[in-house]
């Protein structure tokens, strides 16, 4: 017959073994789900970053700038995007090769769609493309196009 010592022992053997396999399994995979991607979003994101890449091909800067976040919008005035954005050739088609959504511990969620750009008068650059959802649409931030 098992003593009360012995049924101690055992609680507290299951208790410790309960804690190793969370944290063995529990921590990866949390890790995991932090760090996917969210393909709710990836559509819309994709999206926004299309209309404002065929915006800039189309040489329609006033449309561009539409689509700005409202921090590059305060920070620039229309007129001046248009001003900057006009002189050289600018880029004459895109793809869009990858959405990425990255949730870092301690700091605001990224959100990026890279583009491969074309130019006429030199190689393809790969651009990043910041996005951030503001008032129910997606906006492009800080764009490395024109």
């Amino acid at each position: 017959m098992a003593t009360e010592a012995d049924i101690s022992t055992r609680g507290f053997l299951i208790t410790i073994f309960g804690v190793a396999a969370l944290l063995c399994c529990g921590v990866p995979a949390s890790g995991f789900y932090l760090y996917r991607k969210d393909s709710r979003d990836e559509p819309a994101m994709r999206a926004a970053g299309d209309a404002y890449l065929s915006a800039v091909v189309r040489r329609d800067f006033g449309g561009a700038y539409d689509l700005l976040c409202a921090a590059d919008r305060r920070r620039q005035s229309r007129a001046a995007w248009v001003d900057r954005a006009t002189p050289g050739s600018g880029p004459t088609g895109f793809r869009i090769t990858d959405v990425t959504i990255e949730r870092p511990s301690e700091t605001p969620t990224l959100r990026t769609v890279v583009a491969e750009v074309d130019y006429p008068d030199r190689a393809p650059r790969t651009v990043h493309l910041s996005v951030a959802r503001q008032d129910g649409v997606w906006k492009v931030c800080s764009p490395e196009v024109p």
